[in-house]
């Protein structure tokens, strides 16, 4: 051990495996689950091996995996007993139903507090795993959400979301919501020719006239561009759910990039 620094804790890691089955009348199509309805998460447990504790601090973001990362090993390091959790869709933004992760979150949590034995849970957002944390602890505490924003049936409340003991934040973001829409490329004017720009707000296109340091008033306007695109694809993805509904034909969803 070099002079001056702390000695790391010893400790192992542990796989966990958390099945159930989903809420009836549900089908999943892109993540862990049967074919018979049961879905599958998996995560680590990082469980001290001479430090025995009734507290323990999970790691969950919507679609990343979190074992790998360096926080929950320091945590580990320093003593702590962690459980790094995944959601159904790991590795897969693309099928993310965020409600459908809620009632993960709760699954490992009621999986830490009755099977493991521990009687306190505190979440660890880190990135987009702190709206999660926050969206979780909300629906805990005070539930509302009974359908997805495509309008299927998913119901919260019924989920009896266990509240959780704490929550820390660790870089995270306000929202998913928030931070796509402050991705999103402004200049884009039709989502199925994206060579097709207006060039005012294409600022990686050596001719766009403005230039950085960009005004407020610029960066205003850019803010909206970029509002005003997320709600015309929104728009058209709902639109297209109820032409899908309306036909009822076998087909319930469409991709698009």
């Amino acid at each position: 051990m070099e002079r001056g620094l702390p000695t790391k804790a010893l400790w192992d890691r542990l796989p966990e495996i958390v099945r159930f089955r989903d809420q009836p009348g549900m089908t999943e199509t892109y993540s862990f689950a049967g074919a018979e309805g049961t879905t599958e998460l998996e995560g680590q447990l990082f469980r001290q091996r001479a430090r025995p504790s009734k507290a323990v601090y999970l790691f969950m973001h919507p679609t990343a995996t979190v074992q790998l990362l360096p926080m929950p090993e320091a945590l580990a390091d320093a003593g702590l007993h962690v459980l790094c959790a995944s959601s159904r869709y790991p590795r897969n933004d693309s099928a993310l139903i965020m409600e459908k992760v809620a009632y993960d979150m709760g699954q490992w949590v009621r999986h830490a507090r009755e099977s493991l034995g521990y009687e306190k849970v505190i979440l660890v957002g880190w990135s987009g795993g702190g709206s999660l944390s926050l969206f979780y602890a909300a629906q805990s505490e005070h539930p509302t959400i009974t359908h997805t924003p495509a309008g299927d049936l998913y119901d919260l409340p019924a989920a009896r979301l266990q509240r959780v003991d704490g929550i820390v934040f660790i870089a995270a973001h306000l929202s998913r919501a928030e931070v796509l829409t402050e991705w999103l490329d402004p200049s884009v004017i039709d989502e199925f020719d994206p060579d097709t720009r207006d060039l005012e707000f294409d600022i990686y296109s050596p001719d766009c006239p403005n230039k950085p340091p960009f005004t407020a008033d610029f960066i205003a306007a850019f803010r909206e561009r970029q509002r005003a695109r997320n709600r015309r694809i929104t728009a058209w993805a709902e639109e297209m759910l109820a032409t899908l509904r309306r036909r009822n034909d076998g087909e319930t969803e469409r991709a698009f990039v």
